[in-house]
């Protein structure tokens, strides 16, 4: 065979198809909740066919070595291109294809990609007509966020907010942890029209809370332990600083770290309901309101402040009625505005977004990862097609400089999709709904969608996700939210829809195939490591690893292992790819780890390898692992 090592290539083609291409041998691997069929396509360059070929399911062991799975599916066909490469995440098994020919000049292979399945997730109280289960998502990791704004627990539509994470046991997927509320919500307050998480805090919208004036608004603050092990304890409940009536104050919500972001776009302090955002920081565990945000040029009823998101020191803020076209009724093709942090600690303006196109409801949602921003434009066009909608990406150049560099629309977009009503980001993969897709012959019982960014910097779609039993009006897409793999809709319809049970909402969860956003490249995890040259270091207390495959490391000891963004030193998350399970430890707790797949602290006996030798301190039993 000409060439030795094959170069692998991917990208997406149509709703659910991977394209892969090679020179010399070929391999890839997909998680296995997208069971597939594979489609092998073996031949040359255009001048040479290739039918001596074998191919074969494999399962991924422990080091690059594998083992035999079971015999694929294949059709031989001739074709050939070359595609770039991507990135795979964690997941907890995974399966490879791998085609050998014995004169081939490289290889095409096809793998025909179910859609992911919906997740109910189902609450322990029974939900009830207008309870709005789904009014609001979040997600991060393995903690969803729901919010019921209807709920009567505490009043009538006082509102409730749950918490799922994965059932370590049982057929059930994701169990719920915990219900919460403000401790001083109240009738028609609303507690769940909003909702945002970031590592172990949680923040909970209540537009209508009445503390200040009529429906001015309130956030509340909960963290993970506050109050107790698995306790979801509040932390703060905060109000604007200028609050005022009908202010709507929470109306969206974003966290990243100890900053938070708030919008308020019913604000009418300058003119009538134009909106406002505000940042808040954590400071010696209060939480300050360090700025509001204002454009700088406001305008009544634009909107300021409908979609939020917040990503390190940079924020963005929708305006989606914004732009007004003078003369012209009802056009306000929408805008959107991003705000940077100084040196200084003081919030500005450091761009205003629009794109020139007849669109409604630019920036009636927005999403941000590091330096990539997305808006959605759910009123965009595409050719004669009105209101297919689009997602708009923006990538900041240089200081106080964002270009628009994708306009990015999903394979089939139809007329009135209003694809861009919801968008989240969660590192180089972004999630996007269009609410007034036909599904099953439901108009606009709603669609989303997920893309990732690839190595050339262009966008692919991984997934297309819908509801199994969808109904007309459900408008599935416009509440959503990403992290990681997980992605996150609810739905509010009053159409008694069977795929909620005649209860007008809920809310779903679906796994997506998207890798997961790489460490920050400058955070130096392990503390200290020695440079021993070919990407291998030694730490003083964890040993020798290899940064070569960012975002994996290849430890001497634990091989194959995923380090999450969020970590560092004095605490990082595993995933360990032998064990399928994530572990959490530190420079301070090392060889202690917490294991979640066993939910109790380890010693890892260091030293030991095939197998690796573990006790659990909470049993006291010994165990091995590959």
């Amino acid at each position: 065979m000409p060439g030795s090592a094959g170069r692998e290539f991917i990208r997406w083609k149509d709703e659910h198809m991977r394209i892969i291409s090679s020179e010399g041998d070929f391999s890839t691997s997909w998680p296995t909740a997208y069971r597939s069929k594979a489609e092998i396509a073996v031949g040359g360059t255009g001048h040479r066919q290739c039918p001596d070929f074998t191919a074969s399911h494999r399962r991924l062991g422990e080091r690059p070595a594998r083992t035999k799975w079971m015999l694929a599916d294949c059709d031989a066909a001739a074709t050939g291109r070359n595609r770039s490469p991507a990135r795979w995440p964690p997941f907890s098994r995974f399966f490879e294809c791998a085609c050998r020919g014995a004169s081939m000049g490289f290889a095409l292979g096809l793998f025909s990609i179910l859609p992911a399945q919906a997740i109910s997730l189902a609450p322990n109280d029974e939900i009830q007509p207008f309870d709005n289960f789904g009014a609001s998502v979040a997600v991060d990791r393995d903690t969803i966020v729901v919010g019921k704004n209807g709920d009567n627990e505490r009043g009538i539509s006082a509102g409730a907010a749950y918490i799922f994470e994965p059932n370590p046991a049982g057929s059930v997927q994701w169990v719920q942890v915990a219900k919460i509320f403000g401790d001083s919500i109240e009738n028609f307050d609303r507690f769940g029209d909003s909702a945002a998480i970031d590592g172990d805090l949680v923040a909970v919208g209540a537009t209508s809370d009445d503390d200040v004036a009529n429906s001015s608004g309130a956030v509340y603050l909960f963290e993970r332990n506050s109050g107790g092990a698995d306790q979801w304890g509040q932390l703060a409940k905060l109000s604007a600083s200028d609050g005022g009536a009908n202010q709507r104050f929470g109306s969206a919500i974003d966290i990243s770290g100890d900053r938070m972001v708030v919008g308020a776009y019913f604000e009418s302090d300058l003119t009538e309901n134009f909106g406002a955002a505000y940042v808040f920081e954590r400071e010696n565990g209060q939480w300050i309101e360090k700025a509001r945000l204002l454009p700088a040029n406001p305008a009544p009823l634009d909107n300021f402040g409908k979609a939020v998101a917040i990503s390190g020191e940079i924020a963005v803020v929708g305006a989606d009625a914004g732009d007004v076209v003078s003369g012209v009724v009802n056009r306000a093709p929408g805008v959107s505005y991003v705000f940077e942090r100084n040196a200084g600690g003081n919030w500005g303006q450091t761009a205003r977004l629009s794109v020139n196109e007849e669109s409604d409801s630019f920036g009636v949602a927005v999403g941000i990862s590091g330096d990539i921003l997305a808006v959605g434009a759910p009123g965009g066009t595409d050719g004669s097609l009105g209101s297919t909608g689009a997602v708009y990406i923006f990538e900041r150049k240089a200081e106080n400089q964002w270009e628009q560099t994708a306009r990015v629309v999903p394979n089939g977009a139809a007329e009135g999709d209003a694809f861009g009503n919801g968008v989240a980001m969660s590192g180089n993969a972004f999630v996007a709904g269009a609410t007034g897709s036909t599904v099953n012959n439901f108009l606009a019982a709603g669609a989303a969608y997920v893309f990732e960014r690839r190595e050339d910097g262009q966008w692919s779609q991984v997934a297309k996700l819908q509801l199994e039993n969808p109904s007309g009006q459900q408008g599935f897409g416009g509440r959503i939210a990403l992290g990681g793999d997980k992605v996150v809709g609810g739905i509010l319809d009053f159409s008694d829809a069977p795929s909620v049970s005649a209860t007008g909402s809920g809310a779903f969860a679906f796994q997506v195939p998207v890798s997961p956003p790489p460490p920050p490249p400058e955070l130096d995890i392990f503390s200290g490591g020695d440079d021993l040259g070919g990407g291998w270091y030694e730490s003083s207390w964890f040993g020798f690893y290899n940064t070569n495959f960012d975002p994996w490391i290849f430890h001497a000891e634990h091989s194959w292992t995923f380090v999450d963004s969020s970590s560092s030193a004095e605490g990082m998350f595993l995933f360990d790819l032998s064990s399928s399970g994530w572990f959490f430890t530190g420079e301070a707790l090392y060889p202690n780890l917490f294991s979640f797949n066993r939910n109790a602290w380890v010693f890892y006996f260091e030293g030991t390898s095939g197998p690796r030798q573990y006790v659990d301190l909470g049993s006291g039993e010994f165990f091995d692992q590959q």
